[in-house]
């Protein structure tokens, strides 16, 4: 059974998480999962001026990396909610349009699925990455 120990950081943007697992094959050597999981869009000042020793272009191609990743991300999320606005917009009047000419029922089958998915939308919180779900956990399953 694998055993979690507490996540450590040495600085705030940066999650790293430790596991320790017993090998499958009934040996008695166990093995252990380190993962940094980057919580902020750029590494630590100690961080860049590690990669700036090994090539001097790395420390400003990470921040471009970083500015064009924060662009597409505002793209998308103004995008995600254009298309939400026209789902919810279309949705109800096409049940509108369905309730006026007769088919009521159709209609507030259309309006509740419509409403349905905007609830869904709205409230849909993303989980962050972990190794709570790790490949080892499936395997040790089975």
């Amino acid at each position: 059974m694998p055993q979690e120990k507490p996540a450590q950081a040495s600085h705030s943007s940066v999650r790293v998480e430790e596991k320790e697992y017993a090998d499958n094959l009934g040996s008695s050597e166990n093995g252990r999962i380190i993962a940094q999981i980057r919580e902020a869009p750029l590494p630590d000042p100690q961080e860049l001026r590690e990669y700036k020793s090994i090539d001097k272009s790395l420390p400003g191609k990470i921040i471009k990396m970083a500015e064009k990743e924060q662009r597409f991300r505002h793209f998308a999320t103004y995008l995600g909610q254009f298309h939400f606005i026209a789902l919810v917009i279309g949705g109800y009047g096409l049940a509108a349009f369905a309730g006026i000419n007769g088919a009521q029922w159709t209609g507030a089958a259309i309006a509740g699925g419509v409403s349905y998915v905007a609830y869904v939308f709205k409230t849909h919180k993303p989980k962050p990455p972990s190794l709570k779900h790790s490949r080892i956990e499936e395997d040790e399953a089975t």
